[in-house]
Formats: C-alpha cells, structure tokens, sequence
C-alpha cells in the first residue's frame, strides 16, 4: 500500500500545468488532476517514473499496477533503480536497448524477463518514455509495463489489483479532500499548491501525450473526449474529431457486436476490464489492426465516469500472421502435389522418420503416419540385397553433408520399385547433426528404360566391333595382295609405290584393330596407335633404320576414328620419307614425333629429322610426290596449318582442332 507521505509526494510531483489561473481555474485543475490521478491508478499497465536528473534514475511514483505485478511496494522502490526487478537471465540486449534509449532520451520498447519480489519470474513487455519540461530539459522517464505471462496468471492478479484499486481510491479521495481543505484553510500555502499543481499538470499531459501506445479517456457513451496523438496517428482523425464520434462508427462491423457485448459487461460489473483485439477503419478507409485493453473507472459510489481505452497497433503482427497462413498453405500445396516425396528424419540410431508429405501414399501406397510412428519402417522395407549397401554409404552424407543414391523399397502392393534417394543433413551452430532432409522419387521406368539401353548398346557394341574386325580383315587382305603382287615387280621404282602403299593400308587397319580391341568403340588411344605405326615402318624399313634413332613424344589423346585415321596417314607418309630420304649412305640421325595438346581444344602434331634436308629451292605446293600432296590434302581435311622448316633437317608441323579430343594426362616419353 502506498503511505500518506507517499501520496502527498505523487500529488505535489504530478500536479498539473497551467498559466496563473484563479481560486476557481485552480479548482478546476484539481478536479482534472484527481481524474487523471483515478486515470493512473485504475490502469492495469504497471507504471513507474523515474527522476532523469540523477544519475541512478531514482523511482518516484509508481502505480498500483505496478506494485502487484512486481510484489515491491511503493516504499520499497521508491529512491530505487528498476534494475532490482533483473534477473541473471534477463535479456541483456533488451537491458542493452533500455540504456542507449535512456542515454539518447528517447523512447523505447522491449520484452524482458523480470523477476517479482518473492522470485518467481514473469514477462514484461515495457514501453519508456522521456518526459521534457517546457524548456524541453529533460526531467522524467516513464515506463509503462504489461505482463504478457499466462492469461490466467494475469486475470489472477488483475482481479486483486482490482480489489486494491478500490482500496487505494478511497483512501486517495480522502486524502485529496483533506489536502483541499487544508488548501483552503492554507491561504499562504495555495501558491506552493498551484505551482505543484501546474507541474503535476504539465507531467502528466506529456506523459499522456508521449506515451507509445494509443490511449483514451471515453466517457459513457463511447465518445473519446480525450485522446493522445498516438492514437490520432493509428486512427487518422484529429482529437477534434474523435471527440464527436463514438468508437462504434470507426470500428470495423464485424467486431462491433463483440467490442459492445464486452464493454456492456464491463458495465454491469460481470468484468473488471476486457481485452481484445479488433479491426478499426481509419479515416482513410484502411483497416488497421489493434490490440484494445479497456478498464472502467468508477466513483466513491461504484458509478461509472469514463473508460481508459489503451489501443495498440499490431496491423504488422497480423500482415506477418496472414503471410506466415499463405507460406504454409503454398508449402502443403506444394507438397502433397510434388511428384517428389519429401520427408525429415532423425540423423542417427534407425533414422526414423519425423515428417513425411501426404503424397507418399501414391508412391508407395503407404500412410505418412506408418513411417512417423514406426522408426524402423523405412528400414524394414528396403529390399534385404540394397539394405547393407544403402545403411554403409550413409557415412559420405556425415562426410560431405549431402547424398544420393538408389535402392528398391517395397511397395504396400507387394512389389518393389526403385527409388532415387537425394539427402541433406542439417547440423546445429556447433556442428552436431541434428536431422536429415530427404526427397524420394520413382525411378523404375527409367531403371527399366536404362536396362534397355543397355542391352540395345551392347548388341550394338558386338555388331560394330564385328565391323571393325571385317575392315581391318580386308584391308589386310588388300595389304597380302599388294605384297604379293609385288612379289612379281623387278622396277624399283613401282616396287616402292607398291610398298608405300601396303604401308598406307597397314596405317588405316591398324586404327580398326585397335578400335577392334578397345572396350570405347568411339575412341581411339593415340599413343598406343602411334607406337605400333611407328613399330610397324621401322620394321619395314629395317635394312635402314638401324643406324636411326626414333623419339617418340605423344600426349595421353583419344580421337575419334574420322580424326585418328587422317593423322595416321600424314605420320605413316612423313616417318616413311625421313626413313627413306634423310640419311643416305646409312648416316646416322634422329627423328622425333611430337603429338599434343598446345592450346585447348588444338592439337599439335610434329615430324622432324636431322638428316640431309629439302632441296633449297623447295615448296610444298609444287612437290610432285605423292606422299607429300597426300599429307597437304589431309592437312586440309582436318582443317590444319601445315608449316615445313628444313633449316636444320626437315621438320612438319601440323596444328589443328579435332572434332573430338579427350585428353587424359601430361605427356609420356617413349624410347
């Protein structure tokens, strides 16, 4: 209970503001005070005001509300910090917001966990306010609070704070009696009274004019006759306005029925005070959402004088609301109509399933609820030859945080269909898995279509290797007949056209030997090929090439055979003329075969020697021989730039783009 000493110092410390007025405006300002103070007193928001002057920001008025939310009375906050209702688990960004806005001087408000005087916690949701005198100096804070705990707990303690309420009433409108009879007998003590009045005064309209939330004084026939400019802002009218309205005619007429039911309620004595939350129109014709919290106000008698209307704006709690209804809407949506199956389940033991969308039922014919309560389900139900598999390569999801994989599951029909399993593991901030995100999705037609495939591609397969080996067949066939016939040759010179030309045969059936061979019938290995072409002349040519010496550098390069059989042609025709030509009288040389990637996507092929050389007056466009026109025309066909240089021997170079390169390492070196 707040003293007598304490009361005379709310009312010199709230007395109200006005210019020198008369005994009869004084009169009137205490009238106003007394309902303002009734006002105050009859709020169920706990109130405090603290002296902004000193540095601990001393309490010097807090109301009844605020007594029974906390359990302190007013003497034992009085002269005190608000700090005593913290609790070492109180919020410190919000204790931290409450001091840059106490330092700035401006308002603030923040939900906090604060402690009442026998321990036990409660919410707090607390708006504060500066309050500046009228040289604008700042001199008060007031901090209006409202316990947002259980609503039971609150109607709890509403009800005797109620009881207190009348009490305290009482005992105030005694007290103000007294002191307006002192005042009377008092004459030289009026100017003190006046003076503490217009201050009391001037406080307390800036406290009702500052406050965050909207707030009203209505008298018996709904008509705010005072309003602050926190509600002029919520509603669009003017305090002039809204003192010729009822709240009916700006409420929004669906909530109309229920704000009066309660308000008749509130009358009658069935509620002490009602809170709701209901639509208003404002001047605009917008909706704005609010919070209302309504008490009464009653005289000595228990007859109703006004209503204290608090109005909260929550127009964007409702907007967040609204959208938060839509996302969850859209995601069900989303979900039941996915082709894919999405599901969460626990990161460790059986992996149980914890969600499961509806459309489950259609792809396995199962209940989202079997999975849910039975956290084996999903295991019991993989096909028994997956399940090892499946339950080992979960550890690359711990790894790498994702997975995918495949695996038959059965079906409630009896069968087993294969599905495409794609995860997520979700860890918390210190790492720890907490669950697993997954999507299922039916592959058995593309399981079926794929074994097709397969079998269509390997028949394929046989059929063109059985090509393959037919050509190779004739044209070693073509090559024996060559050899053969020129068995019969004694003219050196058609004997080694004849020869030139077995080896170009030799050249073009070693390329479908080796794709014969290879397990890529698209792709021929180039320095495979190139060894055994290199093999298969110096052997032709063994008479001579004993005395030479042959490098070989070829970069790890698959072609396709439409790239492969062109290059062993112009190799076969360049190594054949160094062999022949560049070291008469068994003189000995080199000669070196590059082949490899130079840029990407171009490919850079050389053959060089250190023999003799070209004639001097040498060009490639006027040479006669076969073999170089043949390696010109294939330059050409594989869209190359031929270069010869015989500065220092002879050396091609060809450099051109394949129609289709794989390039596998870094160059190896050969003999």
């Amino acid at each position: 209970m707040t003293s007598d000493v304490e009361t005379n110092t709310i009312y010199n410390s709230l007395l109200i503001n006005s210019s020198d007025i008369t005994q009869k405006t004084s009169s009137c300002s205490e009238e106003i005070l007394r309902i303002y103070q009734r006002a105050m007193a009859a709020a169920i928001n706990g109130i405090v005001i603290v002296d902004a002057s000193q540095s601990n920001l001393p309490v010097i008025y807090c109301n009844p509300a605020f007594e029974k939310t906390t359990g302190y009375t007013a003497s034992e906050v009085i002269g005190k910090n608000c700090r005593l209702l913290q609790g070492k688990d109180t919020d410190l960004n919000a204790i931290a917001q409450i001091r840059q806005a106490i330092k700035e001087g401006r308002e603030c408000c923040v939900v906090l966990k604060n402690y009442r005087k026998d321990g036990q916690h409660f919410w707090n949701e607390l708006t504060i306010s500066p309050v500046h005198d009228a040289q604008g100096k700042l001199t008060h804070f007031i901090g209006i609070q409202n316990d947002i705990t259980e609503r039971k707990e609150i109607e709890d303690s509403l009800q005797k704070a109620y009881e207190e309420l009348e009490k305290r009433v009482d005992e105030r409108t005694v007290t103000l009696k007294q002191m307006n009879e002192k005042l009377q007998v008092e004459i030289t003590e009026r100017q003190k009274v006046e003076a503490a009045l217009r201050e009391s005064e001037a406080r307390f309209r800036a406290i009702f004019e500052r406050a965050a939330i909207g707030i009203a004084l209505v008298d018996m026939e709904g008509k705010p006759v005072v309003s602050n400019p926190a509600l002029q802002k919520i509603l669009g009218y003017s305090n002039e306005e809204l003192r010729e309205m009822t709240f009916s005619e700006f409420t929004y007429p669906d909530d109309v029925d229920q704000n009066q039911e309660l308000y008749q309620k509130m009358i009658t004595g069935d509620l002490d005070h009602y809170q709701m939350e209901k639509r208003y129109y404002r001047k605009d014709r917008q909706i704005v959402w609010a919070n209302l919290t309504v008490s009464l106000v009653r005289d000595v008698q228990g007859k109703p004088l006004f209503a204290v209307s608090m109005v909260k704006n929550i127009s964007d709690r409702k907007q967040a609301e609204t959208a938060l209804q839509l996302s969850q809407e859209r995601l069900n949506f989303l979900l039941s109509s996915n082709p894919v199956v999405i599901y969460s389940c626990k990161a460790s033991g059986d992996y149980g399933a914890t969600f499961m969308s509806e459309n489950v039922r259609s792809l396995f014919g199962y209940e989202p609820e079997e999975f849910v309560n039975d956290s084996s389900f999903w295991a019991n139900h993989i096909h028994p030859e997956d399940t090892p598999r499946v339950f080992a390569d979960l550890v690359h999801l711990f790894e790498h945080n994702y997975h995918n994989h495949e695996y038959r599951f059965l079906h409630k029909n009896g069968k087993y269909i294969w599905v495409y399993d794609q995860t997520k593991l979700i860890r918390d901030s210190q790492g720890n898995p907490l669950e697993i995100l997954g999507y299922w999705a039916d592959i058995s037609d593309l399981k079926e279509t794929e074994d097709k495939l397969k079998s269509s591609l390997k028949e394929k397969e046989v059929l063109l290797k059985e090509i393959h080996h037919r050509v190779k067949n004739n044209l070693q066939v073509i090559s024996s007949l060559l050899k053969l016939q020129s068995g019969y040759i004694n003219d050196p010179p058609t004997l080694a056209l004849f020869g030139d030309s077995q080896n170009r045969v030799k050249a073009m059936a070693l390329i479908h030997e080796k794709l014969y061979q290879s397990s890529d019938l698209a792709r021929i290995p180039v320095s495979e090929y190139i060894y055994q072409l290199a093999d298969n002349l110096v052997n032709s040519y063994a008479l001579k090439a004993n005395h030479i010496k042959l490098n070989i550098s070829v970069d790890k390069i698959f072609l396709d055979v439409d790239t492969a059989i062109p290059c062993g042609l112009i190799i076969n025709e360049l190594l054949s003329n160094s062999l022949k030509y560049a070291f008469p009288n068994n003189k000995s040389g080199e000669i070196d075969i590059e082949f490899k990637l130079v840029e990407p996507e171009k490919l850079f092929l050389k053959i060089s020697d250190n023999g003799i050389g070209l004639p001097a007056n040498f060009q490639l466009e006027e040479a006669e021989s076969l073999g170089l026109q043949l390696v010109s025309n294939l330059t050409e066909q594989l869209a190359g730039n031929l270069t010869v240089n015989s500065n220092c021997g002879t050396s091609f170079t060809i450099i051109f783009k394949p129609a289709f390169l794989r390039y596998i390492s870094n160059s190896e070196k050969v003999r």
